[in-house]
């Protein structure tokens, strides 16, 4: 898949209509995902840094959100950190899982 990916294609499905899920763990039970935007996602594989704060998770009760750290492109380096500075997953992006979705066209008004 990550072939694909470099190419700039999935199935055929021009990667700008492609957004991700991408999910990391730590722990024995902490997992955690975020989707990524078409354009978020075009910008992480191009190499460009992207910092974005996830949705958030609980863990034994308690919520904290989670802020992921983007370097370096599909290769690269990828940091989630989690509420008041700790850090989660270390490691880089094929560390973690991607699930590529495409995302349909917005209907254009006529």
């Amino acid at each position: 898949m990550l072939r694909e990916l470099k190419h700039g294609h999935l199935g055929g499905v021009p990667m700008r209509q492609v957004g991700a899920i991408i999910t990391v763990s730590w722990g024995y039970d902490v997992q955690v995902s975020i989707t990524l935007s078409p354009r978020n996602w075009t910008r992480v594989k191009s190499g460009k840094p992207l910092q974005i704060r996830g949705n958030g998770y609980h863990y034994e009760g308690e919520f904290f959100w989670d802020y992921w750290n983007f370097e370096g492109g599909v290769d690269g380096a990828l940091t989630v950190a989690y509420g008041d500075g700790g850090e989660g997953f270390n490691g880089t992006l094929d560390d973690a899982t991607i699930e590529e979705k495409p995302v349909p066209l917005s209907k254009r008004k006529s």
